[in-house]
């Protein structure tokens, strides 16, 4: 599975991660666009930057009698980019050794070291090997724009909680906010009475439960999934709102899951 943060990640502010142009490859501008939010880095970055050589190995990838499989998803890659062409950058990478990295890497690590860009992969390992540190001031992920986008007002806790549960689903390894976890709860106030009536509710929540399984399930580790757990109540409990029938709900769902 993809891993797109270590334990090492931090949040950043927005400020900080527009500072420079973020500079994509291919993976990472795949996953925005299954994540819908291609739209959300062009208003959130003035200008971002892809490597000639990415562009160039999309531009066979689209090709009819290219053999990709993902043509059809290559295809549709870029007819989401060109209505945003005037805010794309393709710097040239200028000399590089010779060396066995494929040319995307090979160009993203010659434009890194000019030191104009930040590094947008949702790999870690890629940040890790180009940076030497996966979660640098030169480096960001998916993950670190959708909260750079809570923090500017372009989404919502809950929307990017329900973008985090969606990469959950497709088994991307990151750490989840516990504001973006907590937001996807269902909120019925006083009107849930049991606490069997309050777990349903939480079970039919999709997206909590996506990122439910993530932590809690039987693939996850027991210690910090206990410790998320915790965590996760106590903050409940500093919510004056939230009723005590769903924080049991909640710790009745917690118990399926890690049984």
């Amino acid at each position: 599975p993809l891993e797109m943060t270590t334990d090492a990640w931090r949040q950043r502010s927005a400020a900080d991660l527009r500072a420079k142009p973020a500079l994509l490859d291919l993976l990472t501008l795949f996953v925005l666009k299954d994540l819908d939010l291609l739209e959300h880095v062009f208003a959130f970055f003035p200008e971002v930057a892809i490597s000639r050589e990415t562009a160039s190995e999309l531009m066979r990838m689209v090709q009819p009698f290219s053999g990709s499989i993902m043509r059809e998803q290559c295809v549709d890659l870029q007819n989401r980019l060109r209505p945003h062409l005037g805010k794309i950058l393709q710097p040239p990478a200028g000399p590089h050794e010779e060396d066995d990295e494929k040319p995307p890497a090979r160009d993203t690590k010659a434009l890194m070291a000019t030191g104009r860009f930040t590094l947008y992969s949702d790999d870690a390992l890629l940040r890790f090997y180009l940076l030497r540190e996966p979660h640098a001031a030169t480096g960001m992920c998916t993950l670190d724009l959708l909260l750079a986008l809570e923090e500017v007002g372009g989404l919502t806790t809950w929307d990017g909680g329900a973008k985090i549960a969606q990469l959950c689903e497709w088994n991307v390894r990151l750490q989840i906010p516990f504001r973006c976890q907590l937001a996807l709860i269902p909120q019925p106030g006083r009107a849930v009475t049991s606490v069997q009536q309050g777990k349903a509710l939480i079970e039919q929540a999709k997206e909590f439960m996506s990122i439910a399984s993530a932590l809690w399930g039987p693939k996850a580790d027991f210690d910090p999934s206990r410790r998320n757990f915790a965590t996760a109540a106590w903050l409940m409990l500093q919510d004056l709102n939230q009723s005590e029938v769903m924080l049991a709900s909640f710790f009745a769902v917690w118990i399926d899951r890690v049984q």
